[in-house]
């Protein structure tokens, strides 16, 4: 298994991917904490969500300490802003040494942001593709650029 089950993650902003990626975690046993700025998006994670919740700026050194990045183990970074999301994770992997670290990318063009970094990127138009092209047996043209 890639962690062990007690390990903590944090995952920041709450929304689809965010909650989707917290509930899951937590009912496979993992401590989780979720951090957002607006607390009316925690009313996204489902009844079986067994995590805390942070309502806060994760850009924020302090928020970011009281979730307990010190000792995480990992960092799933999926707010709605690319520039927000690879701040978010270089502070995780310059400062804090976080051994794995998933941003989240709305566009292709903001990898190179964590170029050099124990950052994870996802990006949804890119697996979106792949996936087409798999289905397909199409060439994926963009997997040249």
């Amino acid at each position: 298994m890639f962690f062990r089950n007690n390990d903590l993650v944090i995952v920041v902003g709450s929304g689809r991917f965010g909650s989707s990626v917290a509930n899951s975690l937590s009912l496979s046993g993992f401590d989780v904490t979720v951090i957002d700025k607006d607390e009316k998006s925690f009313l996204r994670l489902p009844p079986s969500f067994g995590g805390y919740e942070i309502i806060g700026d994760a850009t924020d050194v302090d928020i970011l300490l009281s979730a307990g990045i010190n000792k995480a183990h990992m960092l799933v970074a999926s707010t709605n802003s690319d520039n927000v999301n690879s701040l978010i994770a270089q502070i995780a992997s310059r400062i804090f040494s976080v051994k794995k670290i998933f941003a989240r990318f709305g566009e292709n063009d903001k990898l190179e942001l964590t170029d050099g970094f124990n950052v994870v990127p996802i990006c949804p138009f890119s697996l979106s593709l792949n996936e087409f092209c798999l289905q397909t047996g199409l060439k994926n043209a963009e997997a040249g650029k």
